[in-house]
């Protein structure tokens, strides 16, 4: 991810909920802005749900579109198959 901006702003004040609205589809930035403890993602064309996004966030819970989330999950798992793979290997 480019910015540091989301860590350092969690580093500051734990409290804050951080929801990125984007046009990056990317499963790299999404798992990213994820590990840094993000409590939404949306991209700018599924922005009719921001009032939803922001619904959940303030009922604590964390806002992933489903397409969004499956894609991500989907690279996670081919990720964790090549490195178990080549960790096998002799």
């Amino acid at each position: 991810m480019e910015s540091k901006l989301p860590a350092a702003i969690r580093d500051k004040c734990l409290v804050t909920k951080i929801l990125f609205l984007t046009e990056h589809r990317s499963v790299e930035i999404i798992q990213e802005a994820l590990r840094i403890s993000t409590n939404g993602y949306i991209v700018r064309s599924d922005a009719i749900e921001l009032l939803v996004a922001i619904e959940a966030i303030q009922g604590n819970r964390i806002f992933l579109r489903k397409s969004l989330a499956a894609s991500s999950l989907h690279c996670r798992r081919e990720t964790l198959k090549t490195q178990t793979t080549e960790a096998s290997k002799p």
